[in-house]
């Protein structure tokens, strides 16, 4: 018979090897094994190393891992995953409270202790929920009987606000009171004479100058210099809690919405994740690289698994705290946080592209994913135009190639037709031929003869001809004549409203023959260079790419713009929303760039352009001049 043992081990064996990314299956069997075999120490070091090396910001599994490494092994063992904790997710205020309890009953040395709950401190002392940690902090050195290091403490706890900012003050002027009170040997002369001399001083700020106050007001030797470092002291104090309370008035909005502080697998509502947007543009413009770095980092602790504020950090930290600062955010996004979310793939390679590193970028992408269903598309066009923009246009064609036969063989069928029409894109931009990028057409249409959406773009070509013509072609009266063996012609023909005919046929009591088709397919190269396409819904024309306002497509007009567009391939449609342009960035605007953007939409928003119902079609053609032929002449 099979062990309970041996079931949790094979189990565990086959998550580890399957790269379970589950949160709650992980989380029964952690549970299951530690009510199993608790004394087992080396399967619980393998559970919780699996576990953490995927969800490493679980600050509470981080404390049970630790708790059993003491319980099996002995202190330091505990200490180990405590510091293995803390330096992957250093900014989470709950890691450094579980740290820093376990540190007060473990450690013999209280220089350890205080020195653990400094740093704890300075990672984490501009959230507005470390209260929970200045509390420990306090109610260890009251426990000491430090009054020193609590009179410090105390005035420190002052310097950013909290959610008990005002608790401390209270303590604070408490404190400044008891001393007064102790000083009894300074006359009231004397006293006004300090007064006077503080009225006139400049308050010191810096940690170091009120490390000095706080010397000294513990010095015994001379009653003078204790009530002026006293006096100081509050006014200090007085200063640095106005100032936070200055600066609680302006985030106690953003803090209030804020539900969630630690990770969880369960989506954030769309008014948090606002709020958290919110909340980072106030930090951005307040002039404190520190506080937006921890902002940040806090952020990313519940909102690790959305690629947006991952995005965004790099950005930042791009514009503001450097190369080197960005590529480890990245780092940290694609291998461990969001590694199995495609759209922070998508960003990195296109930042790698921009920073000079095309093999870096490459390297970004992972293999082609059939199952990535929301980004597959939008993958294969990033990727190919990519190889497109370094020269490597055999490459491009193989990306949507491969990623064609993929879709097959997945039974992805609703991304075929995209595909093909991506392609089609493509091949017209590589080669400037229309026959070739028809051929990609057709090749879809005999592959998958039934998909009506790759019909509608063949008959883009009469439309054309229409436009450049001048005159209106009635295809009630028209008649599709097949070449060799033209699969699901009666489809095709409904779709262009056409009856079909065959050959041999006559035209105006004359045999008609295939010349004229080649003189017909000779003017489309002319033509489609000369063409600007007329915006119905927008769903089918690109706002970058296509020529649908003025005579060129956009990313050549406003190529800076385009570099930060948050989608390079995105339809007109999706930048109208609610009656008004919506051009999304990934980053804010540098100021070189400003006055390229704010052209652009000047363009946009006072052309007559926009998105609504109705079909997208070609629009005005430029006229050209005629085209002779031993044949005809076309205008």
């Amino acid at each position: 018979m099979v062990s309970f043992i041996e079931v949790h081990n094979e189990r565990l064996k086959d998550m580890i090897s399957g790269g379970s990314e589950d949160l709650d299956s992980w989380n029964s069997l952690i549970s299951e094994i530690e009510k199993t075999y608790p004394d087992d120490s080396n399967t619980i070091c393998l559970a919780f190393d699996s576990f953490l090396s995927k969800f490493p910001l679980c600050h509470w599994h981080w404390k049970r891992y630790a708790y059993h490494e003491a319980r099996l092994c002995n202190a330091e063992k505990a200490v180990e995953i405590f510091e293995r904790a803390v330096e992957s997710t250093p900014f989470s205020v709950g890691l450094w409270v579980d740290y820093c309890t376990f540190a007060v009953s473990s450690f013999e040395d209280p220089f350890d202790i205080r020195r653990l709950f400094t740093k704890g401190i300075s990672l984490v002392g501009k959230d507005y929920f470390c209260h929970v940690l200045w509390d420990k902090y306090m109610s260890f050195e009251f426990s000491q009987e430090k009054w020193g290091f609590l009179t410090l403490v105390y005035v420190q706890a002052l310097r950013f606000p909290t959610k008990k900012l005002h608790k401390y003050y209270e303590n604070f002027k408490k404190l400044v009171t008891n001393l007064e009170e102790e000083i009894l040997h300074l006359t009231d002369d004397s006293r006004e004479v300090q007064l006077k001399e503080l009225s006139d001083a400049t308050v010191v700020l810096s940690n170091k100058e009120i490390a000095q106050i706080v010397k000294d007001l513990q010095d015994p030797s001379d009653g003078s210099v204790r009530l002026k470092a006293l006096y100081r002291y509050r006014y200090c104090g007085d200063q640095l809690y106005q100032k936070a309370c200055q600066l609680e008035e302006k985030i106690k909005s953003f803090e209030s919405n804020i539900q969630r502080r630690y990770f969880q697998a369960i989506p954030l509502d769309n008014d948090e994740l606002k709020n958290w947007h919110d909340y980072l543009d106030f930090i951005e413009k307040q002039d404190d690289f520190d506080w937006a770095l921890k902002l940040y980092e806090r952020c990313l602790i519940s909102c690790a698994n959305y690629p947006e504020f991952w995005i965004r950090y790099v950005d930042f930290m791009e514009t503001k705290g450097g190369r080197e600062l960005a590529m480890f955010a990245l780092e940290r996004a694609t291998k461990v946080f969001s590694k199995n979310v495609p759209e922070i793939h998508l960003f990195t390679a296109r930042y790698m592209e921009q920073i000079g590193d095309p093999d870096g970028a490459r390297a970004s992408f992972p293999p082609i994913n059939a199952d990535w269903d929301s980004c597959f598309i939008q993958y294969v066009t990033n990727r190919a135009n990519m190889e497109k923009r370094l020269g490597n246009c055999s490459a491009a064609c193989d990306i949507y190639k491969r990623a064609i036969n993929m879709a097959v063989k997945e039974q992805k069928l609703q991304c075929i037709p995209m595909l093909y029409i991506g392609y089609y894109r493509l091949r017209h931009m590589i080669t400037a031929s229309v026959e070739a990028a028809r051929d990609v057409i057709i090749d879809g249409i005999n592959r998958f003869p039934g998909c009506g959406l790759l019909y509608e773009y063949l008959n883009l070509a009469l439309v054309l001809f229409e436009a450049m013509s001048g005159l209106h072609i009635n295809m009630s009266k028209s008649i599709i004549y097949p070449v060799n063996e033209v699969p699901n012609l009666e489809n095709l023909a409904t779709i262009m409203c056409c009856s079909i005919g065959s050959f041999p046929t006559t035209y105006l009591g004359l045999p008609l023959g295939a010349r004229v088709w080649k003189t017909i397919r000779k003017l489309w190269e002319v033509f489609y260079s000369n063409a600007t396409l007329k915006v119905g819904s927008g769903e089918h024309i690109q706002f970058w790419e296509d020529t649908w306002l003025g005579n060129e497509p956009l990313l050549n007009v406003f190529p800076r713009i385009f570099q930060i567009a948050s989608n390079p391939v995105s339809t007109i449609s999706q930048c109208w929303e609610d009656n008004i342009w919506n051009v999304t960035l990934r980053r804010n605007l540098n100021g070189w760039e400003l006055e390229e953007f704010m052209a652009l939409m000047a363009s946009i928003q006072t052309s007559s352009v926009q998105a609504k119902a109705g079909v997208d079609s070609l629009g005005e053609v430029t006229r050209m001049a005629p085209i002779q032929s031993k044949e005809a002449t076309y205008i």
